[in-house]
């Protein structure tokens, strides 16, 4: 009994991998990310585009962190004037874009992933 109950929770286990692989491989293969990986390898052709850009994104990741909240908005506000030019480029603002939506489809995809997952994590508060 007790080995039908491990066989069965290993069963479970690799049905879940199976599943989550099927997926990843569904978003792999997605419209939303072939253009981003595709707009990626456009950007990247530009060291000083590409590097523009990512500082850009450092800084704004940094502010989105920010335990000041009110600041926010305003800190958000200077770093796009300052980075206006770059921002403005069509190649690095179509993948933002496209970078925004695929990052969209991943938060949806976890929060259905752990939709009705009862998890006590109260002793992180």
């Amino acid at each position: 009994m007790k080995k039908e109950k491990e066989e069965k929770r290993k069963q479970q286990i690799r049905e879940i991998m199976e599943k989550t692989q099927e997926l990843r491989d569904l978003i792999l293969n997605s419209v939303d990310y072939t253009r981003y990986r595709r707009q990626l390898a456009e950007v990247k052709q530009s060291e000083e585009l590409y590097r523009k850009m990512n500082e850009y994104r450092l800084k704004a990741l940094r502010i989105q962190l920010m335990e000041d909240s009110e600041k926010t908005y305003e800190k958000t506000q200077e770093l796009y004037t300052e980075y206006s030019d770059i921002l403005n480029e069509p190649l690095v603002s179509q993948f933002m874009i496209t970078e925004q939506t695929i990052c969209k489809t991943m938060r949806n995809v976890q929060n259905q992933v752990f939709e009705g997952i009862d998890l006590d994590i109260s002793y992180m508060n």
